[in-house]
């Protein structure tokens, strides 16, 4: 658990990011906590369509091909004026020197751009080695949503007299990302004996279960489809889970 994050604590929406699509433990790169949690977002559906018309028929059919990457946005607001202290915290940055929490006793000046490069550098600066952005797990509550960074718009909106950002607005969209990699790794029926069995307490979710069990919250996803959960979102009171083991040499 995040410092100052413990229990009995307002509970900060956060975004992991791993460097590679395999979200393995070496890869992770960070978490980054909102400095404040949004008032709403907006969740995407959509259908991939193709449209045909019949000889003979001038009316055109539209079928469904498949759905589209859901798709959500968040604002988030980042401020420096001293109505609230800078509560975000960044594990493992990946900027060289920087802060690993902000806080405190940072001067106002400057800490909004700070901030504003930390998220950029958890989110959007891509892997140097495979050209690809990082991919991110955004946790808040129920909602866990395996995804990478499609844009942010960054608004300044208030300054002090050297004319530094005091105040930011991060309108940000995250398009959903399944890396395969994840199913394929928590797979290993070759020892039933070795599957742990869990029964559902109120308060469990396959966040905090893939994390407690595979040290790895990521796998939240490929324990609802071993399961053939169709939301992991809710998990039933008294329900038997199956965890298998991970597949070695995989890693």
């Amino acid at each position: 658990m995040a410092q100052g994050l413990s229990a009995g604590t307002l509970e900060k929406m956060n975004i992991t990011s791993f460097a590679r699509d395999r979200m393995a433990p070496q890869d992770l790169l960070g978490t980054f906590f909102v400095m404040f949690n949004p008032n709403q977002y907006t969740r995407r559906y959509a259908n991939r369509l193709t449209t045909t018309q019949e000889a003979g028929n001038h009316e055109n059919q539209s079928r469904s091909v498949g759905s589209e990457p859901q798709e959500m946005n968040f604002e988030f607001l980042l401020d420096a004026t001293g109505v609230a202290a800078p509560a975000i915290v960044v594990s493992r940055p990946r900027s060289p020197g920087a802060a690993a929490r902000l806080g405190g006793s940072a001067a106002r000046g400057g800490l909004v751009e700070l901030q504003v490069q930390q998220f950029l550098d958890m989110t959007y600066a891509p892997n140097p080695e495979q050209h690809a952005p990082p991919c991110l797990v955004l946790n808040w509550g129920a909602l866990s949503f395996i995804c990478k960074l499609k844009s942010v718009d960054v608004d300044y909106t208030l300054f002090d007299p050297a004319g530094r950002p005091l105040r930011a607005k991060l309108k940000a969209a995250f398009i959903q990302h399944d890396p395969p990699s994840l199913i394929s790794r928590i797979l290993n029926f070759r020892s039933p004996d070795l599957t742990r069995y869990h029964t559902v307490e109120t308060g469990d979710t396959l966040h905090n279960l893939a994390h407690k069990v595979y040290e790895d919250p990521a796998y939240h996803v490929a324990l609802a489809k071993f399961n053939k959960l169709n939301s992991f979102r809710r998990l039933k009171t008294g329900s038997t889970l199956r965890l298998p083991p991970l597949q070695s040499g995989n890693t």
